[in-house]
């Protein structure tokens, strides 16, 4: 996810950041239960210096990792939030763009069976679904 957060000003002191995406859809059982923790990563700027979504984005270097793990949301239009630690607070991006990436700790359970969340994307016509990052600063 790209976010623009250029209109933090350069003296300012990021207090707190927020993640928060909304839930659509749930396929199988929800990897919450069979995948582990979901976390964020983020970069500031855009992984593999560029902000627009590519493939080779989910192996790029992140600027600071595991910054923060996100609750399951319980139902669909039910948000999944995380609270950034340090590592993250710094990493958000004043003059531009800060990206972010999730993923679980495994990639699969190997049931040979569909299981995954689906969160609501910024392409979403309405725009209380999009992914949000809450800053706060000073």
């Amino acid at each position: 996810m790209s976010f623009d957060t250029a209109a933090i000003p350069d003296g300012a002191t990021v207090l707190s950041v927020t993640l928060r995406l909304r839930r659509g859809t749930v396929v199988g059982t929800s990897p919450f239960t069979t995948h582990g923790s979901l976390s964020a990563d983020v970069r500031n700027g855009g992984f593999n210096n560029n902000v627009a979504l590519e493939t080779a984005d989910f192996q790029a270097a992140a600027t600071a990792t595991a910054v923060c793990t996100l609750s399951n949301a319980a139902a669909n239009n039910d948000w999944s939030e995380c609270t950034f630690n340090a590592a993250g607070l710094l990493a958000i991006n004043k003059a531009g763009k800060t990206q972010v990436r999730v993923a679980f700790t495994l990639d699969d359970n190997n049931d040979r069976g569909d299981d995954y969340i689906g969160y609501y994307s910024a392409n979403n016509a309405t725009a209380a679904n999009h992914p949000q990052l809450v800053v706060t600063y000073q």
